[in-house]
């Protein structure tokens, strides 16, 4: 069961460092984020192309940069994390902020999901 999910999880999900497309996921953004209820590690998927909105000033003239807020909620709790991305128009990361959670790497991720998966061992 658990490789079925872990397979669902890379077609869907993917896995990549922070920022880095995933190999497979070139539209893909990584990020990960802790949630600071109960600790669970969440990886947070931006497409490039659909979820970057660009930003307008206050008389509708285009900005040089793209934005994106997502609401995330993880599986252990439902505490809402809201977490804000901008980035230029090469979709670079210029600045992220967060609430209800902090910023991760994606070797924690992978700890977490390693930890919870069950052993092989009868």
């Amino acid at each position: 069961m658990q490789n079925i999910m872990k397979s669902l999880g890379r077609l869907f999900g993917g896995a990549g460092g922070g920022g880095k497309a995933a190999s497979g996921d070139p539209d893909g953004l990584y990020y990960y984020v802790r949630c600071t209820r109960c600790g669970e590690v969440i990886e947070v998927r931006l497409n490039r192309n659909n979820d970057l909105s660009v930003d307008y000033g206050e008389k509708g003239e285009n900005s040089d940069t793209l934005s994106a807020h997502k609401v995330i909620v993880g599986r252990r709790c439902y505490n809402r994390i809201e977490a804000d991305f901008t980035f230029n128009r090469g979709r670079t990361l210029l600045d992220k902020h967060i609430t209800g959670g902090t910023f991760a790497e994606a070797s924690d991720y992978q700890s977490a999901t390693d930890s919870e998966a069950p052993s092989d061992v009868p």
